[in-house]
């Protein structure tokens, strides 16, 4: 019971300050009471009561993007093409129908030396550029200069078309006088036109120098160099054949240099051997007299460094098919000369046809040398 009393009494107690606290709350007056406003205080109040009380549940909100207006997206740009050159065909250049090309002097160098009556063949290499065929009916003609005996005339000994080239060949003779000569020459159609190098206006030509011979010589080989048939295993050479620096060849020089630096000024075989090859030149006969010697200095030339040879000088008497050695000699790039003088009093009374040949002993295709006033005296 004692505990019934205490709990309705502090319930009436708690009762009353509630209700005590209320009327602090609202100071009005009894009579200006308005019952709806009761409830809107006591709402409030708990309102108030629960912002005070932890928040337990949290509710997940909805995230709303704000709203973007709908710009429509630009298409883009479209490059322009490249506007395309157009490529330009050329007009062709109207080849001319007959046009020449030098390609180089087969024989005969210019400035390469003779003596006065000497016969030897110029050969010139050309090429047909032009847009034609020459003929068979097509000539070399003499043009200007100093025609050496030559044809004014000479037919080619094929068809050359365009991008071949012919070896043009004609037979000369050296002048009396001794001095410098210059023939120059051009190509002539079927037709009787003329033309030449370049522009079709150029001419080709063939320059000498003619020089006096010693007459001391019974017989010089040098001086009549064109007398003799020259070969390499065999294989053809021309007569004062163009130096091709590695290439057999064979001419005659009035200014030597041997390779001890000396300079002559007499005349002399210039020849070069390829490796493994022979230079022969086989001379017409001649009668040898009771007295005669064969003379001759021979060695390698200035700067031709690889020069290793073997000289040989060898016979036939005519009649006979025996082929007699009269000498060989070793020659190297070492400083030296050798002279050469050989009694032919045996051989007197008789024809006799002299070889003289030079065969490399060297791996280079380089052996240049001399037979320097090889002669008979």
């Amino acid at each position: 019971m004692k505990s019934f009393k205490l709990k309705f009494i502090g319930i009436t107690f708690f009762t009353a300050l509630i209700l005590l606290g209320c009327n602090f709350l609202i100071p009005t007056k009894p009579d200006q009471i308005n019952p709806d406003s009761i409830y809107t205080q006591a709402a409030q109040t708990v309102e108030a009561k629960l912002t005070q009380i932890p928040e337990i549940w949290t509710a997940t909100a909805a995230v709303v993007s704000p709203t973007i207006p709908n710009t429509p997206t630009p298409l883009p740009t479209k490059t322009p093409r490249p506007t395309k050159t157009p490529t330009l065909i050329p007009t062709p250049t109207q080849i001319p129908c007959n046009m020449a090309q030098f390609i180089s002097d087969m024989t005969v160098p210019d400035g390469v030396t003779f003596t006065p009556q000497t016969q030897f063949t110029k050969v010139w290499r050309i090429k047909n550029i032009g847009s034609c065929t020459w003929t068979k009916e097509y000539n070399l003609v003499f043009f200007s200069g100093d025609k050496m005996g030559g044809n004014t005339l000479v037919a080619f000994h094929r068809s050359v078309k365009p991008g071949e080239y012919i070896d043009l060949v004609v037979e000369l003779t050296s002048p009396n006088k001794p001095g410098t000569y210059l023939g120059n020459w051009l190509l002539r159609t079927t037709n009787g036109i003329l033309f030449g190098l370049g522009n079709v206006d150029k001419t080709f030509w063939v320059e000498i120098t003619v020089v006096e011979v010693d007459s001391n010589y019974t017989y010089d080989f040098a001086a009549n160099i064109c007398d003799a048939r020259w070969n390499a295993l065999n294989e053809g050479l021309y007569c004062q054949g163009a130096d091709f620096g590695t290439n057999n060849f064979v001419q005659i020089t009035d200014a030597p240099k041997f390779e001890t630096g000396k300079i002559e000024d007499e005349l002399a075989l210039w020849m070069n051997v390829r490796k493994n090859n022979m230079v022969r030149g086989k001379f017409p006969s001649i009668e040898v007299t009771n007295g005669d010697h064969f003379i001759a200095e021979i060695g390698c030339t200035f700067m031709s460094e690889d020069c290793n040879v073997k000289f040989i000088l060898a016979y036939r008497i005519i009649g006979s098919d025996e082929i007699v050695y009269l000498g060989s000699w070793i020659e190297k790039y070492d400083n030296k000369t050798t002279i050469i003088d050989i009694d032919l009093s045996s051989l007197a009374g008789e024809f006799v046809e002299f070889t003289l040949s030079v065969k490399s002993r060297s791996s280079s295709n380089e052996n240049q040398v001399y037979w320097f006033v090889p002669g008979i005296q």
